[in-house]
């Protein structure tokens, strides 16, 4: 596919950190697993995930995407391919569909065979005291399905960047998490992944050290590397990066905020304030009971950037695109100021829309009665464009810059109770400036 950037050069800059081009809000869990049919397929409800994973950590997480209060319309599940697949057997016989076709075996040396036949060249299969050990030299990959006696268990030690680069070519992901296998090799794969590629990328730990005053946790060793793309949790529970991405996604661009938000089916963290301190000072998550209700706390990534800033940033860019691609195409737009007047319309009309969502502040007067804009656009007029600039076709300079409305994750409140009288000139009432 062409580079969007042939026709429109577009760049987006913000006060605080970079971002890039994606607009989707779609997520995708992955998992380490043999048990999954194909790379990534979507699933709209628990009845459409295969039913040999009921049990396994790529099941829960799908569920606990779908459990949350604001539960996505569907969730894409990936496949990453393991290194070995473990089978642990029970009693004979022994049976398993691969890659749709049944492996039957009466006596584990008739099924190993059976098995080793039917994987062929690449594959090398091995059984020690009732473990059949299938090492995938290639990572080519198999679905199993149908297990009878017997159970499955997947490893990987190898890079997987290409597994998610083929995910990434084939589904429509924003945001990713892992179900399972987060060590600290996997969690850098996926979150240098998710900067090079401009995917947010969810997860949780629950580590001591994550919480305590050192350098070498798995937060650290990530806010070192300052990813605006990567979004760390501390939680004890195995799913909270799931539960975290999809309730935050479930929000239309604009009116998300990934601080303060309730998680259904997540435990709250028992933490004391120097250690959220300490977590917080590594700009990672937490979510906690506070004044009996459970929050998740600060949405920021690992670079201290708003998790809700990264994601809209992306929107807008697209949508930017998006405008200027439909005004473009089809269409001869003249190098007059009214051409140039009909880029900046379609600009406008785009960033009318994030003020409306939030995402962009509202117009409003100051108290010196100054005008404080939602967004200025500023574009050349065509008498001063340059005569090699006009005989390509390109024009140049024209710039936008727009206000972050932000958003109010905590209060500093000061009140004093007296016997003195009130009056009313005696009050300045702030809360009502337009």
């Amino acid at each position: 596919m062409a580079s969007d950037n042939r026709i429109i050069d577009l760049t987006i800059r913000t006060n605080t950190s970079r971002f890039a081009q994606r607009s989707f809000s779609s997520v995708l869990v992955a998992s380490v697993s043999n048990l999954l049919p194909e790379n990534v397929f979507s699933v709209n409800s628990m009845l459409e995930m295969p039913e040999a994973t009921k049990n396994t950590d790529i099941y829960k997480a799908v569920e606990m995407a779908f459990e949350q209060d604001r539960p996505l319309g569907y969730v894409n599940v990936g496949k990453i391919v393991p290194d070995t697949t473990l089978l642990t057997l029970g009693s004979a016989p022994f049976s398993v569909k691969v890659d749709g076709e049944a492996v039957d075996g009466n006596a584990k040396d008739a099924f190993v065979t059976a098995l080793t036949t039917k994987l062929g060249e690449g594959f090398t299969v091995a059984e020690d005291e009732g473990v059949v050990t299938i090492t995938d030299t290639n990572r080519k990959g198999f679905y199993l399905s149908d297990l009878v006696n017997m159970t499955a268990t997947f490893d990987i030690t190898s890079d997987f960047t290409a597994d998610l680069e083929k995910l990434k070519a084939q589904s429509d992901f924003f945001g990713f998490a892992l179900a399972d296998h987060k060590t600290n090799a996997n969690i850098m794969i996926c979150a240098d992944f998710a900067e090079a590629s401009k995917r947010q990328f969810f997860v949780s730990r629950g580590d001591a050290d994550i919480k305590e005053v050192v350098t070498t946790d798995i937060l650290s060793l990530l806010k070192a590397k300052a990813y605006d793309y990567t979004n760390f949790m501390f939680s004890e529970d195995n799913y909270a990066d799931v539960a975290f991405m999809s309730q935050g996604y479930s929000v239309a661009v604009g009116s998300d905020n990934f601080a303060n938000m309730t998680l259904a089916g997540i435990t709250p963290s028992l933490l004391t304030e120097n250690e959220y301190q300490h977590i917080t000072a590594k700009n990672g998550n937490t979510y906690e009971t506070i004044h009996n209700v459970s929050l998740t706390q600060n949405g920021i990534s690992v670079s201290g950037e708003h998790i809700d800033v990264v994601r809209d940033s992306c929107n807008l860019y697209d949508d930017i695109q998006t405008s200027l691609m439909a005004s473009i195409t089809n269409t001869k737009i003249s190098f007059t100021n009214e051409g140039i007047l009909t880029i900046t319309e379609a600009l406008a009309k785009v960033l009318d829309v994030y003020v409306e969502n939030g995402f962009i502040a509202k117009e409003e007067i100051t108290a010196d009665g100054q005008v404080n804009r939602s967004y200025i656009i500023q574009a050349p007029r065509a008498e001063s464009i340059p005569t090699q600039d006009r005989n390509a076709g390109i024009l140049r300079n024209v710039n936008f810059q727009a206000r972050l409305a932000g958003a109010i994750n905590k209060m500093v409140l000061v009140g004093s109770l007296s016997y003195a009288n009130l009056y009313d000139g005696s009050v300045s009432v702030s809360a009502y400036i337009k």
